[in-house]
Order: structure tokens, then C-alpha cells, then sequence
């Protein structure tokens, strides 16, 4: 009986802990997507604030140690990935191209970086140094969310 119960909380603890896990490099022959992010992007799809002290933030996101609390996850290994993006400051043809910053003017989103107490999203990743753009990337489900699903013809992020 009582493996019963197990078995049941297993299967239901799949449903509840779906991340989507992302690959990004500037190298990536045949991406999912290519996005082009910087803070000299000309012509942006979106512009975002992000940082630690960005007043009146649309979300917040932190980053995590345990991949098991993570919302998204930045894997270090193409074969793991969900998607894999195609990342950099300079990419003809962009799929989204994305002008990012602390203080970028009149942003459509500002997005804040919590260390400590509660967030709305976790970022897990793998890799030893967490870049911005990856965090970015990891957030792109949150970010169509934020704007009205503008990108869902592009991002197709829903199907694995």
C-alpha cells in the first residue's frame, strides 16, 4: 500500500516540476532560435532593464543552487537541452533581437535580481559563470508571458 503512495507522488511530482532546460552558445549551427541581445542592439523586438536595483520590477528573478527548485535551467550540454539558442551581440537575421541593460531608456520590462527572500522565477545553471544574456534566455517563456505573447509564433517554446 504504502509503495502505493509513492509511486502516486512520483508520477504527480513529474507534472509539478516541468523546467525547460536551454542551451545557448554563438556557435550552434542549426538552432531552435537566434537571438541577437546587447546593450547596442539596434532596432530591438523588446528592451529590458535587468538588474539588482531596478525600481518597480515587472518580475524578480534569483538564481539557484538546487536544479530541482528551478523554474529554468542553463545547461552546459547541448544533447540535454530542450532548446537550443543561438546567442551573441551580433547576429544577421535574429529571430528576437533584444537590447538589454541597468539603464535602458523607456524599457518594455524591468526585470529584478534578487540574492535573497522571495522571487516569482529560478534560474539554475550549470555552467560556472551565469551571463546575463543566458539569464535572459532562460527567462524567455516569462518574457512573452510579460509581453502579451508577442513572440509565440518565433519562440515555440511550448513544444519539446
Amino acid at each position: 500500500m504504502r509503495l502505493y503512495f509513492v509511486a502516486i507522488a512520483l508520477f504527480f511530482s513529474g507534472f509539478l516540476s516541468a523546467q525547460t532546460v536551454f542551451y545557448t552558445s554563438d556557435k550552434i549551427p542549426f538552432p531552435d532560435l537566434k537571438v541577437e541581445i546587447g546593450e547596442n542592439v539596434s532596432f530591438p523586438d523588446v528592451k529590458i532593464s535587468l538588474g539588482e536595483d531596478v525600481p518597480f520590477a515587472d518580475f524578480t528573478v534569483g538564481i539557484t543552487d538546487n536544479e530541482f527548485n528551478a523554474d529554468f535551467v542553463i545547461t552546459k550540454w547541448e544533447g540535454r537541452a530542450d532548446k537550443k539558442i543561438k546567442v551573441s551581440s551580433r547576429i544577421p537575421f535574429a529571430d528576437i533581437t533584444i537590447k538589454i541593460g541597468a539603464d535602458v531608456s523607456f524599457p518594455d520590462l524591468k526585470i529584478g535580481i534578487r540574492k535573497y527572500g522571495s522571487v516569482n522565477y529560478l534560474v539554475y545553471s550549470e555552467k560556472a559563470l551565469l551571463s546575463r544574456n543566458d539569464l535572459i534566455i532562460a527567462l524567455l517563456p516569462i518574457i512573452n508571458l510579460h509581453m502579451d505573447h508577442k513572440f509565440d509564433k518565433v519562440l515555440q517554446l511550448s513544444e519539446k
